[in-house]
């Protein structure tokens, strides 16, 4: 998840609702960290963007079906 995330999340463990709690909790408390958080957030999305994806994506499936053949 890091890798995708990267600053733009707050760590909790899966399934334990207490974890989730606590990390909401300390994310409403700390306004420079929501502040990073909506930041980094941000920067991350336009990582994301759909053209970039669908590029990217092309790319991908296009270098599996050059392999494939030779």
């Amino acid at each position: 998840m890091k890798a995708i995330l990267g600053n733009a999340g707050t760590a909790f463990a899966p399934g334990d609702p207490r974890s989730l709690a606590a990390a909401l909790d300390e994310m409403g408390r700390d306004f420079h960290r929501r502040k990073a958080l909506i930041k980094a957030s941000l920067t991350n999305a336009r990582r994301y963007d759909i053209v970039t994806t669908g590029c990217r994506l092309r790319e991908l499936t296009l270098r599996l079906i050059y392999s494939c053949r030779h």
